[in-house]
């Protein structure tokens, strides 16, 4: 910038200071370890240190503009490419929580692609102006060259629009918000190959053969009324699936997208089962560092079950460890001789708190009989939930079996 006071210039800046590895000063981490909230989800000293120390560099950029007088001719544009990393552990917890939202980095959800923009425009925009309007990183193009005069090159093929007319007060200029994520990562509360288009306050997703019978499965959500993206409407509104759908298969075709194709091994009678525990239906269950990571699907309620037991009749007591990430409602625990023998009359009933936090629950169970499985409905939504460890113990609060995740 000093060197180029007297004609134009672009600054590209890069910060690394919120992202892998994970380190920051001694003094920050020492600062923000007595800032923790236990009631908050972003419990990471080093993390808020890291973000402190992107606050200091950006604003060394802001007062060198200051200094240099040329605040008034110069543009600045604050945006991030996506969501917060809410599963890499630091400081013994995530490095980060994007609540409301759900998912992070990673996902198609809210969490992984709504940022924060800000664009500083002296002269055309005014101090303090918020805007919904819809806009993608793809915009930035067009809108940067409108910004500062400089033609779109004939005969391009374009993803981007211009926010120009937004920012002097126009209506929103794009329809529609497109999201295609093609792969599967093994994160929290991630989806399949998936893609979305958000359209107005309704958001719909596709999820690439992921039905029990290999056809695309679909969640559709209300953003206005459901920004953490918790009650799926699919099933309630097929019109609206349709229409929308025809948008994401238009946007697919017009960018040549490379689609995923069928499993020829897929196994609908496969079932997934971690740490002792499977999944009952459509429901996954895998070990993650946080623990057993439990996912329900579609319109299948999460279950798990765990047999081979041998209890005898007595009082016992559950207690289990859980956090969820997006599913809530209320939870059950069930016993019964065999896994084929479940009844509702023997069964207890908890509340899930879904606040991203981890909780202790303890359950009084009465067994009239020899029991030989246990199933466990983490929540009664679809969603994700972790479990660090389940514990029975009998009348005498002593340990009969212990399953831990982590």
């Amino acid at each position: 910038m000093e060197n180029n006071l007297d004609g134009p210039f672009f600054l590209n800046y890069w910060q690394f200071s919120v992202h892998g590895p994970f380190d920051a000063k001694e003094e920050l981490i020492d600062y923000y370890q007595g800032q923790v909230d236990p009631q908050n989800p972003q419990q990471s000293p080093t993390y808020a240190a890291m973000i402190h120390s992107l606050d200091d560099n950006v604003g060394k950029i802001l007062d060198a503009v200051d200094r240099l007088g040329i605040a008034r001719d110069t543009i600045i544009i604050f945006y991030s490419d996506d969501g917060g990393n809410m599963y890499n552990l630091v400081d013994g917890t995530t490095a980060t929580s994007n609540a409301p939202f759900r998912g992070g980095k990673g996902s198609i959800y809210e969490g992984g692609v709504r940022v924060p923009a800000a664009f500083i425009w002296p002269h055309v925009i005014q101090g303090g102006t918020h805007s919904e309007a819809l806009f993608q990183s793809e915009d930035l193009y067009a809108t940067i060259l409108e910004m500062v005069g400089v033609p779109l090159p004939p005969n391009q093929a374009l993803d981007s629009i211009s926010a120009v007319p937004v920012f002097k007060g126009g209506p929103p200029q794009r329809e529609a918000v497109y999201t295609f994520f093609p792969h599967g990562p093994t994160v929290p509360d991630h989806l399949p190959p998936s893609a979305s288009v958000r359209q107005g306050d309704w958001k719909l997703i596709r999820i690439f053969y992921d039905s029990s019978d290999q056809s695309h499965r679909y969640e559709l959500y209300n953003l206005r009324d459901d920004v953490g993206e918790r009650v799926n409407l699919a099933g309630q509104y097929p019109e609206r699936v349709q229409q929308m759908d025809q948008m994401i298969e238009a946007f697919l075709n017009d960018t040549n997208a490379a689609l995923p194709q069928l499993n020829p091994n897929y196994d609908p009678d496969f079932t997934y089962q971690s740490g002792g525990w499977q999944g009952v239906g459509y429901v996954h269950v895998e070990g993650k560092d946080a623990g057993l990571q439990v996912r329900s699907f579609g319109e299948d309620p999460m279950r798990i079950q765990t047999a081979g037991l041998d209890l005898v009749p007595g009082d016992y007591a559950l207690e289990f460890k859980l956090r969820s990430l997006s599913a809530s409602g209320s939870g059950q625990v069930a016993w019964a001789e065999t896994s084929n023998a479940f009844d509702e009359a023997n069964t207890r009933e908890f509340n899930v708190i879904d606040d991203g936090l981890w909780h202790e629950y303890r359950l009084e169970l009465q067994f009239s009989e020899t029991v030989g499985a246990l199933r466990m409905m983490p929540a009664s939504t679809q969603g994700v939930v972790h479990i660090e460890w389940i514990r029975l113990k009998d009348s005498n609060d002593m340990l009969v079996t212990e399953w831990e995740f982590k």
